[in-house]
Order: C-alpha cells, then structure tokens, then sequence
C-alpha cells in the first residue's frame, strides 16, 4: 500500500537511516546528528594556532599591509605611499654605462620635472681615468658639478642619499664625459613630476 501522505514524514522516520534528525529543546541538531567529518570550533582553532604549512608564500592579505610586501600599481610600480620617507616618491631610475667619452646620463622628458637623489659613477676598468659630471641645461652651456680620478674599480657619489638633490626642467640633462671610453657604470635615482 502507498503511503497516502507523502508530503509529510512519519515519525517512525525520526533518528533512522534515511530519515531525518530532531531538533533539541534549543531548535538545533543534537551533536550525535552531526557527520564525524564535520569541522567544528575547537578544529579551526587547532588549525589557526598550528604552524602555517605554506612558508613559500605570502597571503593576499599582506599586500601593502605593515609588515607584508608591497604592491605594484598599473604601472609596475611599488606606490610612493608604501616608499620610506626618506625615498621622497623615486619613480625615476638610469643605470647603464658610459659607453663613450661623452655620454647622456639622463634627460627631464617632456612635460616633466626631475629631483635627483642618487647619482653614483664606478670606474670598471684596470686603469685610474677622469669622470666629470655635468648638469646641461636646457638653452644654457653644461656646467660641471666635479671632476674625480678614479682608480681600479673606485667609486664616486655626485649626489647621495642625505644630501641637497638636484632639481631639474624639461630637457635638462646630465652627461658624463670620461677619459676612456667604456669603461664607467652609472646608477641614478630620482623623482619625475609634473612640470
């Protein structure tokens, strides 16, 4: 015979296989109810107090948070916000090397302005030459800003972190001029805004 009212279900059903649990006097599942597979509380507090077993990465979470990594915004760039204070926003950096006797280290593109923090100029070559460095500005005759010797391997700080930077305008530049050709590498550091 068929059940004449399958839309409800008979109390024999309660607590069997394939039937369905009760509700306790608070209205929920009593724990012997609960598959054994279940996480529960004392689970999740176990697993937040366990060592992290993903060493070889960082959360998303720490993204730009104190003590995390820093982001890149659309540009490929770490943001200004999260550079130390002392870094002043650098988005601004040459490096290469004085490949001839005269060479343009840097020019303010168009539109620009440009605070140099951190010139450095190493001389990658087995003999003592001569490296000066010159501020070009735009309309004007270059101006020196030092003349060193520099031996084996030595280098020498035109502008380091600390000291006054240099401000520069659109199309200014600095160039180098060496007594041998190819043989100093530069690194800059700077800042570019608006002109």
């Amino acid at each position: 015979m068929s059940d004449p009212y399958p839309q409800y279900q008979l109390r024999t059903e309660k607590t069997v296989v394939d039937g369905y649990a009760p509700l306790n006097n608070i209205g929920v599942v009593p724990a012997e109810h609960l598959p054994t597979d279940l996480v529960t509380d004392s689970d999740i507090a176990a697993h937040e107090a366990a060592a992290d077993p993903h060493t070889g990465y960082q959360k998303e979470s720490e993204k730009g948070a104190a003590n995390g990594y820093p982001s890149l915004d659309s540009t490929g760039k770490i943001p200004a916000g999260q550079l130390p204070d002392g870094m002043w926003g650098w988005n601004s950096f040459a490096s290469g090397f004085l490949a001839t006797t005269t060479t343009a280290i840097f020019t303010v593109p168009a539109g620009k302005a440009a605070r140099i923090g951190f010139l450095s100029v190493k001389n990658v070559t087995s003999t003592t030459q001569t490296v000066d460095v010159l501020i070009h500005r735009s309309g004007e005759s270059a101006v020196s800003v030092g003349t060193v010797e520099l031996a084996e391997l030595e280098y020498a700080w035109y502008v380091s972190i600390g000291e006054e930077e240099w401000n520069l305008s659109e199309g200014d530049a600095i160039e180098a001029v060496t007594s041998n050709s190819s043989s100093a590498a530069f690194v800059l550091l700077g800042s570019l805004i608006d002109g």
